[in-house]
């Protein structure tokens, strides 16, 4: 998480902040906003879209990282190889 005020608000994310996020307890990674590039809070929720130097474009949802430019192939790939396989004659795949 990164910032709440002295009121308990959550403070928007900025250049030079540190996205925290613990993956379990004793284990956290931890990264280097270098741009916004969107960001939104309300009563669903929050979600946000920053640069990384390292990882390319970060997507934040619910202060937790979901994916980065960088690795999302790993991600797709395991919603595309099940059906690919099983049906066994695939030529084209469209993500959306």
């Amino acid at each position: 998480f990164f910032g709440v005020d002295s009121a308990g608000m959550a403070t928007p994310l900025a250049k030079g902040d540190w996205v925290t996020e613990e993956i379990v307890p004793g284990w956290r990674q931890q990264m280097l906003v270098d741009e916004v590039m969107v960001e939104e809070r309300n009563d669903l929720g929050h979600r946000a879209v920053f640069k990384n130097q390292a990882l390319g474009d970060v997507l934040l949802i619910e202060d937790r990282i979901q994916l980065t430019s960088r690795d999302e192939h790993a991600y797709h790939e395991m919603f595309t190889h099940v059906p690919i396989v099983g049906h066994g004659k695939v030529k084209d795949v469209l993500i959306i």
